[in-house]
């Protein structure tokens, strides 16, 4: 059965050999739909477990894509890998996947790929039966494969293709996982925020609209579980993303934390975690034209806000206070 599959990956090759046809987009698409045809093939032999798949069809597959001299072709034979075969089998082989990737990822953007595979999986652990009380081993082993990619990505000098957007958006999903899969694990997040920390320190600049509000999501995230929100308020973490952001988006991150808060039904229980709380959200309580509230052209500066935003934000104060 080994070798069948080894003959039928063996033809998968001869196809995606043909370096022209990636080269070229009037051949591109006819090759790609051989190549997913082939896969598909190889996805609907009978008798075909997750432990073949993982000892005999993955090293063949990762050897050809490691052997295609074209970047978008090695790119697109991921896609179809992750595409057409199951989560189990996924979760079988992931370290190796991953692997792949890194070295895929030096010359394509392979982040929507990512994004797609750890929402896949994530979707696909959480939702797999489990005793009463017992953490999830491939959970486990889901986050902390997923973490070491970023890890190896995030050491990289910056390119085009590990952009600081494109990192930040993966820190982003590694979050939202670590609280599907390890629902009040501070530990986890705490992982995920130190590693944002360091991405915003060491590649430093303006951010673009889409990297805040990505910073946006992330701290707003971290506060979303009743469980771990008073051990992640006691990190240094959410004064350090806030320290990248101006004025407005820090009031705009002030209220995205409020929100957060809200729709989790977390509760402040210390007064030492008000006080941290009070310090993040406080553009939020203190009047921006402090005792001179006339700037120099003579506007008023409370009338220069959205008096629907301002309600909004004001009554968000107040569930706060109250809920």
């Amino acid at each position: 059965r080994a070798r069948l599959l080894e003959g039928i990956v063996k033809n998968v090759g001869s196809t995606s050999a043909l370096e022209d046809g990636w080269q070229s987009d009037a051949n591109r698409h006819a090759l790609r739909l051989l190549v997913s045809a082939n896969l598909m093939h190889i996805s609907w032999l009978p008798g075909l477990t997750a432990e073949l798949y993982s000892e005999a069809l993955l090293p063949e597959m990762l050897l050809l894509i490691s052997t295609c001299e074209d970047g978008v072709g090695q790119a697109y034979l991921l896609q179809s890998l992750v595409e057409i075969f199951s989560d189990e089998f996924h979760m079988q082989g992931l370290g190796h996947i991953l692997a792949a990737c890194a070295q895929v990822h030096w010359i394509v953007d392979l982040r929507p790929l990512l994004r797609h595979l750890l929402r896949r999986l994530t979707r696909h652990a959480t939702n797999r039966p489990q005793p009463p009380g017992s953490p999830s081993a491939g959970a486990v082993d889901l986050f902390a494969a997923f973490h070491a990619h970023l890890r190896q990505l995030l050491d990289r000098p910056p390119s085009g293709v590990t952009s600081r957007a494109s990192l930040l958006g993966l820190q982003l999903e590694l979050l939202l996982a670590a609280l599907a899969l390890h629902p009040g694990d501070a530990g986890k997040v705490d992982l995920v925020l130190s590693g944002t920390v360091e991405l915003l320190c060491t590649r430093r600049g303006v951010l673009g609209e889409r990297s805040v509000q990505i910073v946006l999501d992330i701290v707003a995230a971290a506060l979303t579980q009743d469980a771990s929100a008073g051990a992640v308020l006691a990190m240094p973490h959410h004064v350090a993303l806030l320290a990248h952001l101006d004025s407005r988006t820090k009031r705009s991150a002030a209220l995205a934390m409020v929100t957060a808060l809200l729709a989790g039904k977390v509760s402040i229980r210390d007064v030492a975690t008000l006080r941290r709380l009070l310090t993040l959200i406080e553009p939020l309580l203190r009047d921006e034209g402090g005792t001179g509230s006339v700037d120099i052209t003579g506007t008023w500066k409370h009338l220069e806000h959205d008096p629907v935003a301002f309600g909004t934000e004001q009554e968000k104060m107040a569930r706060l206070c109250h809920h």
